[in-house]
């Protein structure tokens, strides 16, 4: 019996985007009954972190579902347990819920993170604006949020040469990172950004820099397939960042497809390397997509899907990519890991 759970939990945690400590540390109760949203008790994400925002999120079976911002103390020393690793001078979102086995870190997941600019010093609580950290939207610290940025502009520019995007939507906003980095990076560009929770939108707004009053940036509270059906205009570049993919997803590959440029659009999706939805999409796409492309992170957990209506066009080199003045950190993103042409 204690077999199968301990193998349950280790299940649980190798699921993380993050990496994970080698011992389970059962220090934490998680279970507390009839505690209130966010009490300091609860959850297993280390209670030794400088908590900066906690509010309920949308979760169908997890007790007592939060999402926390959170960041290390001065110290640089948190119990992790079975949960993910944690860095100084970097902001994190966290998805946290109670667990009744015990094990510290077992349901607490980074869903983004973002990197303080230098000079910064953790916080002892408060609130986010407390902080000293001024985030770095130029310098994303998850890969495979480099790899969907860096692919989504080198598939453009081999389809559009010289030319910006001028337009982008991101059906899950996280932290903000995606749409952060475009305002910052590329003048021209509008940027929808849809989420089903709108705490998520306001964690982003205090905690990771996204933009308030950026007239080029529109958030969108509501689901992100519903959000497109409902619009007419077309975007050059789609992104989809919601792990895992929810299944409805898959069968919106028209819809999806009816908001894209025609003369290059890109789709980027990122996604688990273990979700059969995501795989299952994969070859939904190559059926209907001019040209396809895979790349997997170096911890082998996520996998960035490019999709391209229009061109034929291969991807562009690095010469050619500064050639029609991409954005350099862009284009170092773009050879972090190769890309697998599938199509």
């Amino acid at each position: 019996m204690m077999r199968t759970l301990v193998a349950a939990v280790i299940a649980s945690a190798l699921s993380r985007c993050a990496g994970t400590a080698l011992r389970p540390t059962k220090t934490q109760r998680s279970i507390v009954p009839g505690r209130t949203v966010c009490d300091p008790k609860g959850g297993t994400c280390p209670r030794g972190m400088n908590k900066l925002f906690c509010a309920l999120r949308q979760h169908d079976s997890d007790i007592h579902p939060e999402l926390k911002v959170a960041e290390m103390p001065s110290g640089g020393q948190v119990r992790t347990g079975m949960g993910p690793t944690f860095r100084e001078n970097v902001r994190y979102l966290l998805f946290d819920a109670d667990d009744a086995s015990g094990f510290v870190g077992v349901k607490c997941s980074v869903q983004s993170a973002m990197a303080c600019k230098p000079g910064a010093t953790p916080t002892m609580g408060g609130k986010c604006g407390d902080s000293t950290c001024v985030p770095d939207v130029r310098n994303p610290v998850l890969e495979n949020i480099r790899l969907q940025l860096g692919g989504a502009m080198a598939a453009f520019a081999s389809a559009v040469p010289g030319e910006p995007p001028s337009s982008a939507v991101v059906v899950g906003l996280g932290a903000g990172s995606l749409p952060s980095w475009m305002l910052a990076a590329i003048p021209e560009i509008a940027v929808d950004v849809v989420d089903i929770n709108g705490q998520v939108v306001s964690a982003a707004t205090e905690c990771f820099g996204l933009p308030k009053d950026d007239r080029r940036l529109h958030t969108h509270v509501e689901d992100g397939m519903e959000f497109l059906k409902s619009q007419t205009r077309q975007y050059d570049i789609v992104m989809l960042d919601v792990v895992p993919l929810p299944k409805h997803f898959r069968g919106e590959l028209t819809t999806i497809r009816s908001r894209m440029s025609k003369h290059g659009g890109v789709l980027a999706v990122n996604g688990w390397r273990s979700d059969k939805e995501f795989q299952a999409m994969q070859q939904d796409v190559m059926k209907t997509f001019t040209r396809v492309w895979l790349a997997t992170d170096s911890h082998k957990g996520n996998q960035i899907l490019l999709a391209r209506l229009g061109s034929l066009n291969d991807l562009l080199t690095t010469k050619e990519l500064r050639k029609f003045k991409v954005p350099d950190d862009a284009i170092a993103w773009s050879t972090e890991q190769p890309w697998r042409q599938l199509k």
